[in-house]
């Protein structure tokens, strides 16, 4: 059985826009491994009130990262 690492990224002070992935998962490079989101959790900490609307968090996977603020995951400690 493979190993399974886990790994956290965290997007802080995010601001609120029609039509946006909040966070885009992709793999830069020519890798050959498989990356599998077994759990994501989303918490809305908004830079802004916004009153009666309801806003939609996304999370996308795509081949390339076209624009936005580039994030870091970084590893758990497995020690």
């Amino acid at each position: 059985m493979a190993t399974v690492n886990t790994w956290r990224a965290v997007a802080l002070a995010v601001a609120f826009g029609n039509l946006k992935s909040m966070l885009d998962i992709f793999q830069a490079g020519t890798g050959s491994r498989v990356q599998r989101a077994r759990r994501m959790y989303q918490f809305n900490n908004g830079l802004t009130a916004v009153t009666g609307v309801l806003t939609s968090l996304q999370v996308t996977r795509t081949t390339a990262s076209s624009a936005g603020t580039p994030v870091a995951s970084v590893p758990h400690d497995t020690g």
